[in-house]
């Protein structure tokens, strides 16, 4: 739900720790004084996601999907996408931690002049720390990294997240999406005890290409690359064995790529923003 909502369908085949999940699914288009029965989807899109335990603590995931809108409309371009990517983990290695995942991205994009040209993009996460188990506390560094659009190649290099991907891996306030960024982050977690879970978090966002898109927004001949910097703390704590509570804080500072781009287009404001978000489960 929200701003995107799929039509969807999943499968999955299971054994032990191990899974095959094969989806296909269609995006609606919101148009709330049409009812329609054809005329109602942009992307259609179909893969599979896999799940192998290879010892305790460590899983590899292989990723495959395909993207198709063959008739462009005032939302979606065309494009045929194809993307191919893993996932590898090990929550502990002698203490060590680290979780990786890569998706390369290739296939047809129709740009707004209709000429189609080459997808050729990539995007990716790595963190990786030491878990000081005596103070029940982990330290770790991420990356998360995805193509931004080279104005000087003919190849569209924009990495467009695939089927979507986790914020908890470029902050906390929705402010970024993996495409078009370099996030360097510091991340710090601590188990007080087996009810309270911890995180703090900093990030310093990046853009890859800086005339590329940033979430809505396409400016060009912008000079500044730093979006910003931004501290996450969010924390969980199992109030039973069904009632569970979340409760989030996040600050972004703007850096020079947020103040250039204020100067450029009015709906864009330099000021810093602030988040809260409390989550209140049950489970029955």
């Amino acid at each position: 739900s929200g701003k995107w909502i799929w039509d969807a369908v999943k499968a999955s085949y299971k054994d032990g720790e191990n899974f095959l999940d094969f989806f296909y699914g269609a995006m609606m288009l919101h148009d709330p004084e049409e009812f329609s029965l054809k005329d109602r989807h942009g992307y259609y899109g179909a893969g599979m996601y896999g799940h192998y335990v290879y010892k305790k603590n460590a899983a590899i995931e292989p990723i495959l999907a395909y993207k198709i809108n063959d008739k462009k409309n005032a939302i979606y371009t065309m494009l045929e996408s194809f993307y191919i990517g893993a996932r590898a983990y090990d929550k502990d290695y002698h203490s060590f931690f680290y979780d990786a995942t890569y998706v390369k991205s290739f296939g047809d994009y129709t740009r707004l002049d209709a000429q189609t040209v080459d997808i050729d993009a990539v995007g990716l996460h790595a963190d990786a720390g030491y878990n000081f188990k005596s103070i029940y506390t982990k330290l770790g560094l991420g990356y998360t990294y995805a193509t931004g659009d080279d104005p000087n190649t003919r190849e569209n290099e924009t990495f467009d997240t695939v089927f979507g991907a986790s914020d908890k891996y470029y902050g906390r306030l929705n402010l970024m999406q993996w495409s078009n960024i370099k996030d360097a982050e510091i991340f710090a977690i601590n188990n007080l005890n087996e009810k309270t879970r911890i995180k703090l978090e900093y990030h310093k966002f990046y853009a890859d290409e800086p005339s590329n898109k940033w979430l809505s927004y396409t400016i060009p001949s912008m000079q500044n690359d730093h979006y910003g910097d931004e501290i996450d703390l969010f924390g969980t704590y199992k109030y039973s064995k069904n009632f569970n509570i979340l409760l989030g804080v996040g600050y972004f500072m703007g850096g020079d790529y947020i103040e250039e781009a204020s100067s450029k287009n009015d709906y864009i404001t330099d000021d810093n923003a602030f988040g809260f978000v409390a989550q209140f489960t049950y489970d029955f």
